[in-house]
């Protein structure tokens, strides 16, 4: 089978057929006393030549055995869940607006066509994700009130003392104090043992020192970027649900 035909070929042959029916229609026009001026007469018949010429080349250009190139107006993208999202899958519909010629279109394989409706299938994952604590090492500023500014250019609000105690439980560590919302101390989850990062198995806290930077502590989806450094050693570094997360 041929591959797909440009959908420019297809609609330069329908402005032909345009061009040629208004020819036509001067034509006509002019025999029924409407318009009777030659020029007129002559505008008429040329375009109804170039029309049709141009109808009849870019048609042809078309294989019987090919297809068009197709556009789907697509739905609302079908539900994941509200929180999560790391597994499982989504089903969209669409309608296939430019129907193909002589049979099915070729479309994405993970696509399924009917005829007029199409379907596909996606993933959940990154779809909704749940929030999160997770804390940027390099970003580090001087106040809550700058930390409260950091989190929220990724969606997120500055994680509370209960937040971060949740997140040390589901084995959150990292050796890096930072920003709490509720909290006149800087704060960070040891649940791995680790140099200098307090008792373990536990949220350290400390007063800020006078005039060191400390970065915020967030609650929120996880940002896209940047690369993550994961801390829970019971999961594969690709699994999905591997959560609380240090940025750098």
């Amino acid at each position: 089978m041929s591959g797909p035909v440009q959908l420019k070929d297809r609609k330069i042959a329908i402005v032909g057929a345009v061009v040629a029916v208004v020819g036509g229609a001067l034509i006509a026009s002019h025999f029924k006393g409407i318009l009777p001026d030659k020029n007129i007469l002559y505008a008429g018949g040329l375009l109804l030549v170039l029309g049709v010429s141009v109808a009849v080349y870019f048609f042809k250009k078309i294989p019987n055995d090919a297809p068009i190139d197709y556009h789907i107006t697509w739905n609302s993208p079908g539900e994941c869940d509200a929180c999560g999202g790391a597994s499982g899958t989504r089903v969209t519909t669409g309608v296939v607006d430019i129907l193909p010629k002589n049979g099915g279109a070729e479309l994405p394989s993970e696509y399924t066509y009917d005829g007029s409706n199409v379907t596909k299938v996606e993933s959940c994952v990154g779809v909704n994700p749940c929030p999160e604590v997770w804390q940027f090492q390099s970003l580090k500023v001087d106040n809550k009130d700058a930390a409260v500014n950091a989190c929220s250019t990724y969606g997120a609000t500055l994680a509370t003392d209960a937040q971060l105690t949740s997140a040390q439980l589901a084995n959150a560590s990292w050796c890096e104090f930072g920003w709490i919302a509720d909290s006149d101390k800087v704060e960070l989850p040891n649940t791995y043992a680790s140099t200098g990062c307090g008792p373990m198995g536990q949220v350290n806290r400390q007063p800020p020192e006078t005039g060191k930077s400390y970065p915020a502590t967030c609650y929120g989806p996880k940002p896209a970027a940047p690369i993550a450094k994961y801390f829970n050693s019971d999961l594969s570094s690709t699994d999905p649900n591997r959560k609380y997360s240090q940025y750098n």
